[in-house]
Formats: structure tokens, C-alpha cells, sequence
């Protein structure tokens, strides 16, 4: 029953696609569960962003007026400038690019938040010496010396340094942030489910699903903590403990302990949930952290509280570098937690590091 059903919606999603009857396309786009995407990309919202009202399981458009501080005539301010793909000029508010507009907002929002922690933990921001260049819908990957390079590049978000080393750490930096375009892969060409509409964007016909990173809040925060943090983890990848801070603090900023959850933009594999009881680390976890770095640092959100959780994980920074290991955390937490929780509270926390730590395990 349930095949001819499918069958059904398929046929119809066909009839809807190929003559566009009304009514119908705003039907399967609710049954697709692609309404956001159209109300989203509706002229009328323009600027747009996304955002999950509180207690609410799905996000929604906002919209939003650029305040006298933004260039009227790109979208770009003091703090960065957005670009599509490989040009240098920034992207016209004419435009009217979602994404651009997305992805200014929810920068802006993170540099409040980061803002808001160095003031209220006295631990300072480094800021970068020149507006970050964020780049929407790039297709290659970026290569030292040159910039873009021939790979193939999608579904993913990075923050690259400068193209040139001797620039790193100067004032002469440009720091930039590559949103890469969002591409579907279908299954191979005898997976009969690949070719029949209504199917064919599903698990059963489609290999590898679009991730739209611009479109994502949590991806945005993710991407700017680097930018924040870059002064003490750096922003390579070879740093262990960069891509579990950038988690943590895109989850403090969203409110909740999960990256990438906009069904939309960010499908399946894309969305990451961290623990809500973090386990002793075992050795892969030393090698590798993933989700335990950010479902540890989340559990002392939990354990102090939002402000006291996030100004000790903020804090523990300066005494962290870019060779920093899991192996480092218990030291560098116990001395940030010092500053922030005394008495039982600091002696409980030294144990339950202890515990989740324990001594030789990323030998």
C-alpha cells in the first residue's frame, strides 16, 4: 500500500513539475518538506536570514534591515566582505542574494556574541588585522601561492589563512572564509529510483545529498569561531582541537548542542549532535576527538551554566596552542576554570576531568 501511495505522490509530483497546475507544486513542496527553501529564496523577505524560534523544532525567514554602518551599496562593513565564487568585487545588495544576506546576518551575530565573552571574561579578542573575505558558492579547493586551485570542490565550508605564509600572523593577513556550492550526486545510472521524479531527490535515487553551509546559522558560527580563535588553535587543519572549539562555540551561539540543523541546507551526515553524557575518552577519541571535544565542553555549559560555561571554555584558550592535543584540556580547563568557580565546584571538576581524562590514555 504504502508503494502504490509513493507511487502516487511521484506521479503527481510530475504532473506538477511538467505543467505547473496550480496548486499542486505548493502541495508537494509541503510534502517535500522544501516550504523554508521557497519562502526563503521569496523576493519579498529580502534581506533574509534563518532562525529557530525557542521551543520550536523547525527554522523560519526573518528579515532584517542593515543598519547605517553597512556599505549601501555592497554587502560588506568594517569586520567582512562577501564575494561569489573567484571575483574581487563584494556582492551587490542588488542582488539580492540570499545566502550574502544569511551569512552577513549570522556573522554578525556570532561577532556580538564573541564580543560580549571577551568583555564579560576579560579575555581579549585578537581580531583579524582585515576584513575576512567570504566567498559563497565557490567549486574549487584553495592551494597555497595560488588561491584557487583545479580540484573540484562542494558541499563543504572552510576558513583558509592567507595564500601567502609570510603573511601569516601580520598585519597584511586576509583571512577567508569559502562557503563551497552545494551539488547532488544521483546514484548510478542503473538505480532505477534515480530517474523517477519524486524519488530521485531521495535517499533511494540521490548518492549524496546538496549542503548549502551559507544557508546554515550553526556552519556560519562554526566558521567565524575559527576566525576568533585563530590567535591560539590556528586555522589549519592539522590542529586537533579547532574544529571541537569552532562546535562548541557555534552551539553556545544557537543555544543548543547541535550543528547544521536546517533539514534543507544541511541533510543527514551534515548534522552533528554532541552527547548529552560524555563518556571517558578512549584513544580513538585522542586521535581523532570529533564529537567528544564539543559534548565535553558542552557539559561544563551544562554543569555551570550558559555565562560561567562559556567564559571557561573562552578562557582556556590562553593556554592552548595550535599542537594542542585532547591530552591538554584538563590542564588548560582546570587553570580557565580557576578564574571563573572556586571551592567544591573547582575540586568536582578537577575529579570529573580525572575521570574523563585519564592519564596515558592518548599515549
Amino acid at each position: 500500500m504504502l508503494i502504490v501511495i509513493s507511487l502516487f505522490l511521484a506521479l503527481i509530483s510530475g504532473m506538477a513539475r511538467a505543467h505547473e497546475l496550480d496548486g499542486l507544486p505548493d502541495l508537494m513542496d509541503a510534502l517535500n518538506d522544501e516550504v523554508l527553501l521557497k519562502e526563503f529564496n521569496d523576493p519579498e523577505n529580502y534581506p533574509a536570514y534563518l532562525y529557530k524560534p525557542r521551543d520550536s523544532l523547525r527554522h523560519q525567514v526573518g528579515k532584517y534591515r542593515p543598519d547605517r554602518h553597512v556599505d549601501s551599496e555592497h554587502v560588506r562593513c568594517r569586520h567582512l566582505a562577501i564575494h561569489e565564487d573567484r571575483s574581487e568585487q563584494p556582492i551587490s545588495w542588488r542582488s539580492r542574494n540570499t545566502a550574502a544576506s544569511n551569512v552577513f546576518y549570522h556573522a554578525h551575530r556570532a561577532i556580538v556574541y564573541f564580543e560580549s565573552l571577551a568583555r564579560k571574561s576579560g579575555q581579549a579578542i585578537v581580531p583579524p588585522a582585515r576584513p575576512v573575505v567570504v566567498r559563497l558558492d565557490t567549486t574549487v579547493k584553495w592551494a597555497m601561492w595560488i588561491k584557487f586551485s583545479n580540484l573540484p570542490q562542494y558541499n563543504n565550508a572552510f576558513t583558509y589563512p592567507d595564500i601567502d605564509p609570510k603573511k601569516w600572523g601580520t598585519q597584511n593577513e586576509q583571512i577567508e572564509i569559502w562557503f563551497a556550492k552545494p551539488n547532488r550526486e544521483y546514484r548510478p545510472w542503473y538505480f532505477t529510483w534515480r530517474w523517477v521524479p519524486g524519488f530521485k531527490n531521495t535517499f533511494l535515487g540521490t548518492e549524496r545529498f546538496p549542503f548549502d553551509g551559507a544557508r546554515v546559522p550553526t556552519v556560519i558560527y562554526h566558521e567565524w569561531a575559527h576566525v576568533m580563535t585563530k590567535s591560539f588553535l590556528g586555522i589549519h587543519r592539522t590542529a586537533p582541537l579547532g574544529e571541537g572549539y569552532s562546535d562548541y562555540f557555534a552551539a553556545a551561539i544557537a543555544n543548543e548542542p547541535i550543528v547544521g540543523n536546517v533539514a534543507e541546507f544541511a541533510p543527514f551526515g551534515y548534522r552533528r549532535r554532541f552527547r548529552d553524557f560524555v563518556g571517558p575518552a578512549v584513544e580513538s577519541d585522542c586521535k581523532k576527538p570529533g564529537l567528544f571535544v564539543p559534548s565535553l565542553l558542552w557539559s561544563l555549559r551544562v554543569r555551570f551554566g550558559a555565562l560561567r560555561g562559556d567564559m571557561i571554555v573562552w578562557r582556556s584558550l590562553s593556554f592552548l596552542n595550535p599542537q594542542s592535543g585532547v591530552e591538554d584540556l584538563p590542564v588548560a580547563l582546570e587553570q580557565a576554570a580557576a578564574e571563573v568557580v572556586s571551592g567544591e565546584e573547582l575540586t568536582g571538576l578537577k575529579k570529573r576531568l580525572g575521570v574523563l581524562l585519564k592519564s596515558k590514555v592518548c599515549e
